[in-house]
């Protein structure tokens, strides 16, 4: 898994991904799928402990876990799914202190992903792990 250390790293990698909507991919139904986080950690994808972020096609998916990771996956196979992380970067690269607007990183002219604030972040985690938060 490669380790994303800069914004400009991080757009030259997102720039060649077809970006959906973050809830055309359903998690809740990859209940026992698990896949390798950038903290170290397996983690389930449907799992209170991640939330998504981004989605793009061929059921790649940007999830975010409690570590303060996030992890670029593809969900793979038709019977026997199976996960593959292409990129992880550490949250700090991307969230920001400021609690008004999260930070909206541009991938190409039509697509776009907004980050979450840190203390949005913390939210949305709390929210997800007491089951506030669907997927």
């Amino acid at each position: 898994m490669r380790q994303i250390n800069t914004l400009s790293d991080l757009e030259q990698t997102l720039h060649v991904e077809t970006i959906i909507p973050v809830n055309a991919t359903k998690l809740d139904t990859y209940v026992d799928v698990f896949y390798a986080c950038g903290c170290g950690s397996q983690h389930n994808v449907a799992g209170n402990e991640c939330l998504s972020v981004m989605a793009a096609k061929t059921i790649k998916i940007l999830l975010r876990c409690e570590n303060n990771y996030y992890t670029f996956i593809q969900i793979k196979g038709l019977f026997r799914l199976k996960t593959h992380s292409f990129w992880t970067l550490q949250a700090d690269l991307v969230e920001r202190d400021e609690a008004s607007e999260p930070y909206r990183f541009m991938v190409n002219s039509k697509s776009w992903i907004d980050f979450f604030t840190k203390d949005k972040a913390r939210e949305m985690m709390l929210g997800r792990k007491m089951g506030l938060v669907p997927h």
